[in-house]
């Protein structure tokens, strides 16, 4: 019986092995600003832009993204994960502003071998406040805080509503968004960035696993396997109770 108790064993294994995730590596990420709304700014199509009219000699403002080092290997579902350090260069500029930024992110991806390439548009929304606002904004108390050198300005991402973008694989469904913002540990879909100064923090990414995959029937094969084991070890019973 036990060698029956073990063939039974080893069907029913059989019939619950559903698909698994496969390991997600990524192996390269590059990026580019490709628009702005409120005013035009300089560099598009590089990973620096800049703008503003210049009220000081410390330059235009402008944001820098330098994309995260690759490879980055073995990436679990819903685990936050790198795409590369975000820059606001915060200067006292002359209106007007950009009111909004694009940034586009291509991301080559590995998964169990197979190569993917995931093209995502990400927009940053932008508040550019009168330094002489009173009170300012956001940001607390003038002069102080975030405000010590004039109203902060905002920078809010806008976690990609509508362009989030995935692929499949088989009936696996791969989604990958931005997550946040991730300064000294804590996630924010936001930002302040004091006047005269430089903000930077690290544009998080994640993604998500769907799994279409039914369970796997076990076959009616398999059914009538083990009726025909049960029966043989029924009558290995009643002949050796005879």
């Amino acid at each position: 019986m036990k060698s029956i108790v073990i063939a039974m064993a080893t069907v029913l294994s059989f019939a619950a092995v559903q698909a698994s995730a496969a390991v997600v590596n990524i192996t390269g990420i590059t990026s580019s600003w490709t628009a702005t709304t409120g005013t035009t700014a300089s560099g598009i199509g590089t990973n620096q832009i800049r703008w503003g009219a210049p009220a000081t000699d410390a330059g235009q403002s402008g944001y820098n993204f330098m994309a995260a080092t690759t490879p980055i290997n073995n990436i679990a579902p819903a685990t936050a994960f790198d795409l590369g350090t975000f820059a606001h260069l915060n200067n006292p500029i002359f209106a007007p502003s950009i009111t909004s930024a694009s940034l586009k992110l291509i991301i080559d991806i590995t998964v169990g071998g197979s190569a993917h390439q995931i093209v995502s548009n990400f927009v940053f929304d932008h508040e550019e406040t009168p330094n002489n606002d009173v009170p300012c904004a956001y940001g607390g108390d003038n002069f102080q805080g975030d405000n010590i050198n004039g109203c902060a300005d905002r920078v809010t991402a806008a976690l990609n509503p509508s362009t989030s973008t995935g692929f499949f694989i088989g009936l696996d469904e791969y989604l990958f968004t931005i997550k946040g913002f991730e300064v000294d540990g804590d996630l924010f879909t936001e930002f302040l960035t004091t006047e005269r100064m430089t903000n930077t923090a690290s544009l998080q990414g994640i993604y998500t696993l769907k799994s279409n995959v039914p369970p796997i029937p076990l076959p009616a094969a398999g059914w009538l396997l083990i009726s025909a084991l049960v029966g043989m070890g029924a009558l290995a019973r009643r002949r050796k109770a005879a």
